[in-house]
């Protein structure tokens, strides 16, 4: 579920929603498991090849989510926009 960035949503909401579901889910005696990331600003900081190791082999990601993370980490690149609406040209991230 996403709340960041839109309208009428918080972190009161995610909070909330995952709660919720997390209650309706030990109603009926599901398995539960939670795992929480914080990515604010952490990918222009780490050596991407040490984090998808410490993703497989200390946390047990495998498959379609550790691909997730890999392709999230490949090819980045970001742009400037400034108040005037000028926009700078594209910068490639390598790590």
């Amino acid at each position: 579920m996403q709340s960041a960035y839109c309208r009428l949503h918080s972190t009161e909401t995610a909070v909330t929603t995952v709660y919720s579901n997390l209650v309706l889910a030990a109603d009926v005696d599901q398995v539960l498991a939670l795992c929480l990331f914080d990515h604010s600003a952490a990918f222009d900081t780490v050596d991407y090849q040490l984090f998808l190791h410490h993703l497989e082999h200390h946390f047990g990601l495998r498959g379609v989510v550790l691909a997730w993370y890999a392709s999230y980490l490949t090819d980045r690149s970001f742009r400037v926009l400034l108040d005037g609406g000028d926009v700078s040209a594209k910068v490639s991230v390598s790590h």
